[in-house]
């Protein structure tokens, strides 16, 4: 396993633990999206310019072609996809939300293949199958219900799609990241897109006229202590890793090995939050991930 597989699982891990966070603050899908984007920002730019006074170098930022892309890519994979996975989170709760997003490496095969020639094998899509099987496993068992947090209630539909949705701005997000860091640095493209994340959502809740509200809401201690830690493992060192493993592994390879949260969400759903979880959710979740190991093991043709 190269290194762009192993930071993509260690991104996984680490979106588990900051999902769990992201399920217990109580703000909006919008406001949150800001929040985050804000703090991570700030710990990418810090990242970005420490490095370079200790390597003394500058940044390796690329041209505006690359910075163009990157742009793109935070507006769909974080600005819109990030909104629309903390929306899943409030209405299905951190674990079924991480179930829906693995879904993405369907649309990063697709995508890999149509923009990348990255052709992978059969086993390869049987696997894609699997995990798809997997979720509508999942969701399709009621009683998982409970694990939902209870903040801003949604019908389950919603929930559903828009975890999809979010998986595919998420897809999209790294074919267009890919792409850009080819002439940029993994570490430097993670802070542009965060950066221009953050601009989005600011001019979003400024247009909506809540941006003083937003902003006072944002830094109550109440929901920082939540908010920072969940930005620094999710935004600042998540990004930052699956950036890594989207420059050097194939894009579908990549998402579906970002895409084993569920695994990682079993365990401490039961023994921290204490939700009981069922054996048709652990069942799905095992055929879901059974078929994030089939592609994981493809190489791309």
């Amino acid at each position: 396993m190269g290194m762009g597989e192993s930071c993509a699982l260690l991104a996984a891990l680490l979106w588990t633990f900051s999902s769990m966070l992201w399920g217990k603050i109580r703000l909006t899908p919008a406001v949150l999206n800001f929040a985050k984007n804000w703090v991570g920002c700030g710990l990418l730019l810090t990242h970005v310019i420490a490095v370079s006074l200790i390597w003394q170098q500058w940044p390796r930022l690329g041209n505006w072609h690359s910075t163009a892309w990157l742009s793109l890519s935070a507006i769909i994979g974080i600005a819109i996809g990030d909104t629309l996975y903390f929306r899943s989170i409030q209405i299905l709760g951190p674990r079924l939300a991480l179930v829906m997003s693995t879904v993405a490496p369907l649309f990063g095969a697709l995508i890999g293949l149509m923009v990348f020639g990255e052709v992978l094998p059969l086993f390869a899509w049987t696997g894609v199958g699997l995990t798809l099987l997997g979720v509508f496993v999942v969701v399709s068992d009621r009683r998982s219900r409970a694990e939902a947090p209870g903040l801003f209630h949604g019908a389950v539909l919603e929930g559903v799609l828009c975890g999809m949705g979010g998986a595919l701005c998420q897809a999209i997000g790294g074919a267009l990241s890919k792409e850009a860091t080819k002439s940029t640095g993994e570490l430097e493209a993670a802070a542009i897109r965060t950066t221009v994340a953050f601009l989005v959502t600011l001019v979003y809740i400024s247009c909506r006229g809540t941006l003083s509200e937003s902003i006072r809401a944002s830094l109550t201690w109440e929901h920082l202590k939540k908010v920072a830690p969940a930005a620094a493992i999710g935004t600042w060192l998540g990004i930052w890793l699956s950036q890594i493993a989207f420059n050097q592994a194939p894009l579908a390879i990549a998402l579906t090995l970002m895409s084993t949260s569920p695994l990682f969400a079993i365990p401490i759903v039961h023994f921290y939050f204490k939700h009981r979880v069922t054996r048709i959710a652990v069942v799905g979740s095992l055929i879901a991930v059974f078929g994030v190991y089939l592609v994981s093991q493809a190489r791309v043709q």
